[in-house]
């Protein structure tokens, strides 16, 4: 069956191979790359003095995948690499000039995948760049994928890393001399880290993917076209930015759409990506632990009781994510009642820390729980009074804690709005205080 264009970007690959030729793959964009050569610029990164121009220039574009070559033996722009010049050596420096690359994106909030694609891995096994630069970008995955294998190698009293890396590369089966089968595989497994991130970091649109899944049911049925799910995107939040992905692009490994893929490869994918909510719609819980925890009801429970109640320890996930939603939302209401009593919005927090472990339910000064609670979550450099401080900033914090705030801050907007009309203020007349920069609407991901 044909296929339809569909509305959402294309996923986008950026390409490091020092060969003319760059592989192409429908619905998937090429990263077109800044040259000092070519004004037009390059659909690659061909050479080191390029690559050196667009870090120069901090002109490095945003993409999806990065599709890696490892040998760049036709790149004069370098220095020659040892026996190079005798035509001995196969250069590995296309590892070398992925790091970067992937090393930038490994700490922000949108997923991306690597892959490489190369004929050259058995006479590179034994060379130290090639294994090092191989290791490094591994241990950059295992940041966003646990790596059992990895992780058990460290746990060896007598590790050999060097030795685990070369037989890792070398048994790699994914690492072929077939472009284009990389470019597919890669699709499959940005689908798996785009739903790990969904559990984490991004704020996924679940009433639009609830709607794709209804349209592939409906095909399925009969009672739809195959059209209407083409036509479907995702999309997701990220702290300040948002991002709508084509459906064609998302599964552009599927190279027909009929109803055998619809049935076991597309509807399938797409379920397991509504099961992602589960670990995001947290919200009631932390309504029922903030309404336990209000000084104003004379509540004398503390957080961690509050907590422990309503969530098992044991489920760590969901207990750290409903902590640090708790002590967000304590911080926003005593921002709330700042804003209240002096009659504007905007201010920075003016409430010091005390009053937020009372809000939580410990004696002033008594930060132990919340100060822990941000470390497990946010790292060791997190602290109480940092976290007060970003509440009047753009801040990219995950997405599922930016939906509870912004749910929050509208339940404190509505029970001010109450307050104010039990003592006979007129509606029209009644403040309705603005988001806190924390919370405020994402822009686009790949414009900004």
């Amino acid at each position: 069956m044909s296929k339809k264009n569909s509305s959402g970007r294309n996923l986008k690959i950026l390409v490091v191979n020092d060969e003319q030729q760059v592989p192409t793959v429908d619905h998937i964009e090429l990263v077109v790359c800044p040259s000092p050569l070519l004004p037009e610029g390059d659909f690659r990164i061909g050479n080191w003095r390029q690559h050196l121009w667009m870090w120069m220039n901090q002109d490095v574009p945003h993409f999806d995948f990065l599709l890696i070559d490892i040998r760049f033996n036709k790149d004069t722009s370098d220095p020659l690499y040892f026996s190079e010049a005798l035509d001995t050596t196969q250069n590995p420096l296309g590892l070398l000039h992925a790091l970067p690359l992937v090393g930038q994106l490994t700490s922000s909030r949108m997923p991306f995948v690597w892959g490489i694609h190369s004929s050259a891995k058995e006479s590179v096994v034994d060379d130290p760049v090639a294994t090092i630069c191989y290791g490094l970008l591994c241990a950059m995955d295992h940041a966003n994928q646990p790596d059992l294998a990895l992780e058990k190698e460290f746990q060896e009293s007598k590790m050999n890393v060097s030795r685990f890396f070369k037989d890792r590369l070398l048994n790699d089966q994914s690492v072929t001399d077939d472009p284009q089968g990389t470019i597919r595989r890669l699709v499959s497994k940005y689908r798996r880290a785009f739903s790990r991130a969904c559990q984490d970091k991004l704020a996924l649109n679940y009433g639009r993917l609830d709607q794709i899944c209804a349209n592939a049911q409906d095909f399925l049925d009969g009672k739809s076209t195959l059209e209407l799910i083409q036509e479907g995107s995702i999309t997701v939040g990220t702290g300040l930015m948002s991002d709508d992905i084509s459906l064609l692009s998302f599964f552009a490994d599927v190279t027909e759409w009929t109803q055998d893929t619809v049935a076991h490869i597309i509807l399938p994918e797409l379920r397991k990506l509504q099961e992602t909510q589960k670990y995001t719609d947290i919200y009631p819980t932390v309504v029922k632990c903030m309404d336990q925890l209000d000084p104003d009801k004379g509540s004398s429970m503390k957080a961690a009781d509050v907590v422990g109640k309503e969530v098992q320890v044991s489920d760590s996930e969901r207990y750290g994510r409903v902590c640090v939603a708790v002590i967000l939302c304590a911080c926003l209401r005593l921002l709330h009642n700042q804003w209240r009593l002096e009659g504007r919005a905007g201010s920075a927090p003016k409430f010091k820390t005390s009053s937020l472990t009372e809000e939580l339910g410990y004696p002033p000064g008594d930060m132990k729980w919340a100060d822990n609670r941000l470390k497990t979550f946010f790292g060791n450099s997190m602290r109480p009074t940092i976290f007060r401080d970003m509440l009047c900033k753009n801040t990219e914090w995950h997405g599922f804690l930016r939906q509870c705030g912004v749910k929050y801050w509208g339940r404190l907007n509505e029970g001010w709005k109450q307050i104010q009309l039990k003592k006979g203020v007129h509606e029209s007349e009644i403040a309705q205080f603005r988001l806190p920069e924390c919370l405020v609407a994402p822009r686009d991901y790949m414009t900004s």
